[in-house]
């Protein structure tokens, strides 16, 4: 196993460096009481009434740009924070939900969005909104961007975000002015088994791993191979019952003889991959290409 990088940081001394933090993207309106938005517009607020009154933590009304996040023993827990907000869950113990905030949108009613990336955070920090739930993210010059990647990776942290000085406020841009640089971890699974769209061709493939002897689910890849290759290859291992130990059940299964490099972010509480894709083959004659 190893650890790897999706691209390389950007050089140079016009940017900025934050924590990315593992959580759900929302916007945080506060004036005269605490309203919390995904990016979908959904309101997440009733689901965390612990956070209600975030708004008495800031000295006139703004809106945030923030990361919803769930921490345990000071490591972000995407796993815990689906469960309270997606699945209703109640708190869990030694669980804390909070409001990370990493940019300023509105300021007393006033859109902010076409300040440069500095002014748009001295403003943020000279506001002092930091309170129970509610905390501002750090921001650190080029300079100590590979310091902070560094210091992500060795807390279990998702990476860092590269924001570039001058930059406005893009809402919903996909903008090369702020680029995520995540940490990936490189292993080895075994196909356990595969997943038919609505079609009957190949979706995603199942992945195992060795736990006590049994051939363990450790989640499913969409990504990273030729469906029609892989499929044909898959289809001549096929076998009546099912080879992962608490895989889906509507899987295909094969005989476990290929072999998968699977490049993910990180693995869920159970062991399954998430944001994975496969970036290589092995294992007795059968190489599906890419």
């Amino acid at each position: 196993m190893r650890l790897s990088r999706a691209w390389e940081l950007p050089v140079g001394e016009g940017w900025a460096f934050e924590p990315k933090w593992d959580g759900f993207r929302c916007l945080a309106s506060l004036d005269d009481d605490t309203r919390l938005r995904s990016r979908r517009g959904t309101d997440l607020t009733p689901a965390l009434p612990e956070l209600r009154r975030l708004h008495e933590a800031v000295p006139v009304s703004v809106v945030l740009d923030a990361e919803l996040v769930a921490v345990r023993s000071g490591v972000p827990s995407f796993d815990a924070l689906r469960r309270r907000v997606l699945f209703g869950r109640s708190s869990e113990p030694g669980v804390t939900v909070m409001v990370v905030a990493f940019d300023l949108v509105v300021l007393g009613g006033r859109d902010i969005t076409a300040l440069g990336y500095e002014r748009r955070r001295g403003i943020l920090e000279s506001l002092g909104i930091e309170g129970p739930g509610l905390q501002l993210t750090l921001s650190c010059p080029a300079s100590e961007g590979p310091a902070l990647f560094a210091a992500t990776r060795d807390r279990g942290m998702e990476g860092v975000v590269a924001k570039r000085l001058g930059s406005p406020y893009r809402p919903g841009v996909r903008s090369t002015d702020w680029v995520k640089v995540k940490h990936f971890t490189t292993t080895e699974f075994t196909v356990g088994g595969w997943l038919p769209d609505q079609g009957g061709g190949l979706k995603a493939i199942l992945l195992g791993r060795r736990v006590k002897g049994r051939l363990a689910y450790a989640g499913a890849v969409e990504h990273g191979f030729d469906r029609l290759a892989l499929r044909a290859a898959l289809e001549a291992l096929a076998v009546p019952d099912p080879v992962l130990t608490g895989g889906p059940r509507r899987c295909r299964a094969v005989r476990p003889e290929v072999t998968v490099r699977v490049r993910y972010q990180s693995l869920t509480e159970d062991g399954r991959v998430r944001a994975a894709a496969v970036i290589g083959f092995s294992g007795q004659g059968h190489r599906p290409g890419r």
